[in-house]
């Protein structure tokens, strides 16, 4: 079973890896494509923490709400709440520039910020999964 899990959780942070790298790249056009990118930013923090509570046996919640998500993940490890901020930051991002609204989408460096915020969750997630 452990097995299986750590393979499932591996398989998540593969993804999460693949949202990090398609923000990036959403960056680079002309112009750039900051509402996906910050969707994307969100995505990968999303896939962190359900590949933590998937290594630990849990079947994540079908929820974007970091929030929610990150609080499952401090019941196992409590020095996760270091990732509080960073969970509250990007949760919007699931839904705020995902579909049309008279609000702008988000500047290049709001999304440089965020890229840099879920690109150091997803390192800290993987650094507790590797101890």
């Amino acid at each position: 079973m452990a097995d299986d899990n750590t393979r499932l959780a591996s398989a998540w942070l593969a993804k999460a890896d693949h949202d990090i790298e398609t923000a990036r790249r959403a960056l680079v056009g002309d112009p750039p494509i900051t509402d996906t990118a910050a969707y994307h930013c969100q995505q990968a923090a999303e896939k962190a923490f359900k590949a933590f509570l998937a290594y630990h046996g849990v079947t994540p919640r079908k929820t974007h709400d970091l929030t929610v998500l990150l609080a499952e993940c401090c019941k196992m490890d409590g020095d996760l709440v270091i990732l509080a901020e960073t969970a509250a930051m990007l949760t919007p991002f699931a839904t705020t520039f995902r579909y049309p609204t008279v609000d702008p989408d988000p500047d290049v460096a709001d999304v440089l910020e965020a890229i840099d915020c879920a690109a150091s969750a997803l390192r800290f997630i993987r650094a507790r999964l590797e101890r």
